[in-house]
């Protein structure tokens, strides 16, 4: 958990990458342009496929994601839902891909570049113990933000710092309460993606 003393510095550096990311979609739709997808000067792309990967639950994975380099395939996963967004490490390693699977859930996919291995799947243990994570860090601080007034969550990522971490963000909605945001960041430590910190940022109407 932060402490005090990096709060701070945490909310600032979420804030500066956020501020990044939204200024350089809103100059691609004031454009007419699709915002990018590709990492700098690698070629990559994230796109679901409307067809199931074969041995695939059609009931629950109908589609496919794919990671393309060029005209290569990199890395193909079952799954349903549709992409929100795409999010390139700035060293290239890694692609961080937030894919909408229901209205509740963790949603987010981490791949290596550019051999295409998954490290976290949407709703995986590590999602797990990271929703967890932040929802003990709003029932921390919000009295009444607990299981059993929380109507839906969603864990999703929100980009990188320049030194290589996943900037994380966890939405809840409590009944009578409103939808909190927990912020956070984690590091890929020995190839696995590990929560680094995490702080409560606001309340939403």
């Amino acid at each position: 958990m932060c402490t005090p003393s990096n709060t701070l510095d945490l909310r600032q550096t979420i804030r500066a990458v956020v501020a990044a990311t939204m200024l350089t979609a809103s100059a691609s739709a004031q454009s007419g342009e699709p915002a990018p997808v590709s990492a700098p000067g690698e070629g990559y792309s994230v796109l679901i496929v409307q067809e199931p990967m074969p041995g695939a639950d059609e009931a629950i994975d109908c589609f496919t994601l794919q990671i393309m380099a060029d005209n290569r395939l990199v890395a193909s996963e079952p799954t349903s839902g549709y992409v929100l967004a795409e999010h390139w490490s700035v060293n290239g390693k890694y692609v961080a891909v937030n894919n909408r699977r229901g209205n509740s859930g963790d949603y987010l996919w981490i791949f290596t570049l550019p051999d295409g291995r998954c490290i976290k799947r949407p709703d995986d243990a590590i999602g797990r113990e990271w929703e967890i994570a932040a929802l003990h860090e709003i029932a921390a601080k919000i009295k009444g933000a607990d299981s059993d007034h929380i109507d839906r969550d969603w864990l999703t990522a929100d980009g990188w710092t320049p030194s290589g971490e996943l900037i994380l963000k966890l939405q809840a909605k409590y009944s009578g309460l409103g939808t909190f945001t927990c912020t956070g960041l984690a590091e890929i430590k020995e190839g696995r993606p590990a929560l680094k910190s995490l702080t409560m940022e606001k309340l939403e109407d």
